[in-house]
């Protein structure tokens, strides 16, 4: 954890199989070289890039796809009405050890509303988010995410989606319950200057107004079969609550995760 800069890098290994899950959430930034990003993130694993920034693409050829992939909505993050969020960003939690890294942000995205994201990764193996919208600013809340380019399968009703690659693949996973639409979003990843390629991406939109939550899994595998994933919030959680628990279930275990801001602690237990 690089906190004054407010870049996260959560790991398993360093080989080239390893998984690599990056998170930025910094102050406004000292010079124009930025984006209003923060709270979003790049996963590779397992020797793919399984979801990667939607990079800068050009300085000035193109002022209009310039202009695209700078917007907050193009991020893996969330966004009041599809507007660019503000860079104010802080750290409350960072935490890693052999048994669990977390991490817990916020930024202060709108007037009105501090979007709060804790990332548990679980035994180094998959990612738990739990995203806040705290706050009264009232509109569309939606937490985007973007695919590597390739084949994909985007699930409305069970409200995943997940790659189809053949060797490593990604599951992002919200579940039928959760109180959002998945919905498929215009996509782009510009990895060279000046060039560009179209990708899957999409996101969820929460049927409520702030203050709300999402719950979501970001579970990267080998292969080609998925995971079957669960995962539910304790009772009595409220938005902006210092302390959350989250039972999860994936590759036929089960955990309980959590976290204390009060007390400066987060935890990942098998159940």
């Amino acid at each position: 954890g690089f906190s004054e800069a407010g870049i996260y890098v959560l790991r398993d290994d360093w080989g080239t199989d390893a998984i690599h899950f990056a998170l930025h959430c910094s102050p406004k930034a000292i010079s124009s070289h930025d984006q209003p990003d923060n709270g979003t993130f790049e996963l590779y694993a397992y020797g793919r890039w399984l979801m990667p920034d939607t990079g800068f693409y050009t300085y000035g050829h193109d002022p209009d796809g310039r202009a695209w992939h700078r917007q907050t909505r193009v991020h893996q993050t969330l966004t009041l009405d599809g507007r660019d969020s503000a860079d104010a960003g802080r750290e409350l939690l960072w935490q890693s050890s052999p048994e669990l890294d977390a991490v817990v942000v916020e930024n202060a995205s709108y007037e009105g509303l501090i979007h709060r994201r804790t990332v548990w990764f679980v035994e180094r193996r998959f990612f738990v988010l739990l995203d806040e919208a705290i706050g009264d600013a009232q509109g569309a809340l939606d937490l985007s995410f973007q695919l590597a380019p390739g084949d994909a399968t985007l699930d409305s009703a069970g409200k995943w989606a997940r790659t189809a690659f053949g060797d490593a693949n990604v599951l992002v996973w919200a579940g039928a319950d959760a109180p959002v639409t998945l919905e498929e979003e215009e996509g782009w990843l510009a990895w060279a200057y000046g060039y560009r390629k179209p990708r899957k991406a999409f996101r969820f939109r929460h049927r409520g107004q702030a203050p709300a939550t999402f719950l979501t899994l970001v579970v990267p595998y080998r292969g080609t079969e998925a995971p079957e994933v669960s995962a539910s919030l304790a009772d009595g959680f409220r938005v902006g609550d210092g302390r959350a628990a989250v039972k999860v279930e994936g590759f036929g275990r089960a955990w309980e995760v959590g976290r204390d801001l009060e007390k400066g602690e987060a935890w990942g237990r098998a159940r």
